[in-house]
């Protein structure tokens, strides 16, 4: 019978980042995944926007979140020897005066001034626009390389053989008095639930306040655009480099339908038609179901009666920025006993939601 210390279910920036970190701590690990339909990692963006939302607030945690991935990321590019972060320039549409007063709010304000520029009104190459529109523009946004780092990834760890592609099977788990036990495998320490989306379909965790954000990007060449910038209006065109874009994306919630639509497609080839000022090639259209929380933070912790069952979710739209700070809150969790950030730590919906589940 085989012997390891984990089981990582999952292999998106969740599944990966706990990975690294377990690795890293000299701990015997296996990760099992099975590519599925929707799943988000593998068509993101990989964009990394430090503010967010209609008022232009930070997003949570930013300052620590920040130091945590640059560091993180960094440390992984020497180890895989390949570059895969980018900060770029990130250019804001504003569309009212009431968005234009609140940017020149947040510029006043020193915790947001490293993040956002003055505005103005010149034209950005290669884009149409219209006489009164006014652009902001955001720096210190980057840009993870995801089909890069994915795939080196996911390549180291199959060299270590420490990864399997299977389609993990819940009654195969044995929960015994001082291990797990999952087909002919022993696991010492833990399983960890690193599913995206398909955590709803958990039975250990399908009680946590869940939903689902299903979103559709459309990706095209263009050599008249610049590379190191990302356009944001209705949706954001991203740089992939080789004169490839990402554009999106919408968020349809709780929607599970595992296709792209056709009004979508419509509407994202619209925006890009009308906006860009070359013409473009198609290069295909996709579409990923992300998980998130009610109180839109991540998921980390112990099952509250099986403490060797983990769950690691619900990243949202942001995984790429907030996968290493809490992988490392879970590692130190897991492997020195630390307490988890109480703002992600699954505690907090036990009275509320485990409590009352049937």
């Amino acid at each position: 019978m085989q012997e390891i210390d984990y089981l990582i279910v999952g292999s998106g920036i969740a599944g990966l980042c706990i990975a690294e970190c377990l690795h890293s701590e000299h701990a015997s690990i296996l990760i099992i995944n099975q590519p599925l339909s929707g799943e988000a990692s593998i068509v993101s963006s990989g964009l990394i926007n430090p503010i967010t939302g209609k008022r232009f607030v930070k997003s949570w945690n930013y300052h620590e979140i920040e130091k945590t991935f640059l560091a993180f990321y960094s440390n992984l590019e020497d180890k895989l020897q390949i570059k895969f972060l980018s900060e770029l320039q990130l250019i804001e549409t504003l569309h009212s005066a009431e968005e234009e007063n609140q940017w020149l709010s947040r510029t006043a304000d020193p915790e947001y001034m490293d993040y956002m520029g003055v505005l103005t009104a010149e034209k950005i190459p290669g884009f149409r626009k219209e006489e009164l529109t006014v652009y902001g523009r955001i720096n210190k946004a980057y840009r993870v390389d995801v089909e890069l780092l994915l795939s080196t990834w996911m390549d180291y760890f199959r060299k270590q053989e420490c990864f399997r592609e299977e389609l993990f099977d819940y009654n195969e788990i044995q929960i015994k008095s001082n291990s797990i036990h999952y087909k002919a495998m022993r696991i010492n320490k833990s399983i960890i639930f690193c599913e995206g989306y398909r955590l709803v379909h958990n039975p250990y965790f399908n009680w946590l306040p869940l939903f689902s954000l299903k979103g559709e990007c459309l990706q095209f060449y263009c050599d008249h655009l610049l590379q190191d910038h990302i356009f944001k209006s209705t949706y954001a065109i991203v740089p992939k480099g080789k004169h490839r874009f990402w554009c999106g994306s919408n968020f349809e919630l709780d929607q599970m339908e595992l296709n792209c639509t056709n009004i979508e497609m419509e509407n994202q080839l619209n925006f890009v038609k009308n906006l860009v000022e070359a013409p473009i090639e198609i290069i295909n259209h996709a579409f990923g179901i992300r998980p998130a929380i009610k109180d839109r933070r991540p998921v980390l912790g112990k099952h509250p009666e099986n403490s060797r069952l983990i769950v690691f979710g619900g990243l949202g739209t942001k995984g790429f920025s907030i996968a290493p700070y809490c992988a490392i809150a879970l590692k130190d969790h897991l492997v020195h006993s630390k307490p988890l950030p109480k703002s992600t730590d699954i505690g907090r919906f036990l009275k509320k939601h485990y409590q009352n589940h049937s």
